[in-house]
């Protein structure tokens, strides 16, 4: 086929610290192949690349943009699509790349289809990690950060880390307002698209790290770390909904079981008391839960059923758990329930997460 041909509606964005000169060649490759708008930011590199950015940012059709100071990847990310959105909001979107040659051009432009066809999807460029030429921390560090997004957020990803990103127009206002400045930034992208229930598909892609990655800017420690406070801080509102109805369930608890129903024998007891809290916490974990969780989901009375199913099954287990532990051993009756209960409250979460709430897998490119 004729590569000059345009093959994309959507501007290509690439954040860059101290690039190697495959930059220069990666952008010459994509205006060959018709992308309409390039937009490079320098994010504070030295002065020895000042040449290499002024070549590009005299290149036609593309736009270069300056940090003075290095603020971070996602920083540069945000200041790319902030002028996206003043300058070409008619375009199809933004497919977002890494100036260290890890993406190639033709990869890149089949992100650019991807977002151009309209399925309204936030496009992944998904990297495989089982050649032996893929350096063992970015082995690791995706294979970890995928399994844990999959325990928090019910989709697995098996690149998590992928800098290869295509994104519609109409999205990327919420992602220009997220936060995070650095590699933090693109986990915070997926746990938003989570959130709003927008669907996430992927294209693969080659698994390329030029001179062993030796140009990646990634601190494997400090930016690792960001990551995984990002993963725990996005269940913010579950963690709030769980502590509220925790605590409500427990003083219920404790009030029907040791202060007004001390003279039931203790099978109907239990039952009685894990019952009324239950139910009355329930209501307000429900309202509070819903939200912690993807839009998008199932209708409202459907989630409703779900949730009263599963309510009366961890009801079930957590009376008889209870009852069985106290007659076993010598424990108190609140005891006993906080153990029961923070085991059901693990296994009733990942429930929650991919039955009651329905929130959609990442859906793989054929």
């Amino acid at each position: 086929g004729d590569n000059r041909r345009p093959e994309t509606g959507c501007a290509v964005v690439i954040p860059a610290l101290d690039p190697s000169p495959r930059l220069t060649t990666i952008v010459q490759e994509l205006l060959a192949r018709g992308v309409p708008r390039i937009i490079v930011v320098n994010d504070g590199s030295g002065r020895s690349f000042d040449g290499l950015f002024l070549a590009i940012g005299g290149m036609q059709r593309c736009t270069l943009l300056v940090h003075d100071t290095n603020l971070g990847k996602g920083r540069a990310l945000k200041t790319a699509f902030g002028y996206f959105l003043e300058h070409f909001p008619s375009l199809d979107g933004v497919v977002t790349a890494d100036a260290d040659g890890q993406h190639a051009a033709d990869d890149i432009v089949a992100v650019c289809r991807r977002v151009s066809a309209g399925d309204g999807s936030l496009v992944l460029g998904m990297r495989r990690f089982s050649g032996k030429d893929v350096p063992a921390r970015n082995h690791f560090g995706n294979a970890l950060t995928s399994r844990v997004f999959r325990l928090l957020y019910g989709s697995y990803l098996e690149d998590t880390q992928t800098g290869l990103r295509g994104i519609p127009a109409g999205e990327i206002p919420w992602m220009a307002d997220l936060p995070g400045d650095r590699y933090d930034y693109e986990m915070n992208m997926l746990i938003g698209a989570k959130r709003r229930g927008l669907a996430i598909s992927s294209v693969p892609i080659r698994t390329l790290y030029p001179d062993g990655n030796a140009g990646s800017h990634y601190a494997v420690l400090r930016d690792s770390g960001r990551i995984f406070v990002c993963l725990v801080s996005g269940l913010a509102p579950h963690f709030l909904a769980a502590i509220l109805s925790g605590a409500a369930d427990m003083l219920l608890f404790l009030l029907f079981d040791s202060v007004i129903l001390p003279f039931v024998q203790a099978a109907g007891r239990l039952a009685a008391s894990t019952a009324i809290a239950r139910a009355s916490s329930s209501v307000v974990y429900f309202l509070l839960d819903r939200g912690a969780f993807a839009a998008g989901g199932p209708a409202p009375r459907q989630a409703a059923v779900r949730y009263g199913a599963l309510w009366l099954v961890q009801l079930l287990a957590s009376w008889g758990l209870v009852y069985g532990i106290t007659r076993l051993v010598h424990v108190h009756d609140a005891v006993a329930k906080i153990v029961v209960d923070l085991v059901l409250g693990l296994i009733g979460y990942q429930v929650r997460l991919r039955w009651v709430f329905g929130n959609r897998d990442v859906a793989t490119a054929a």
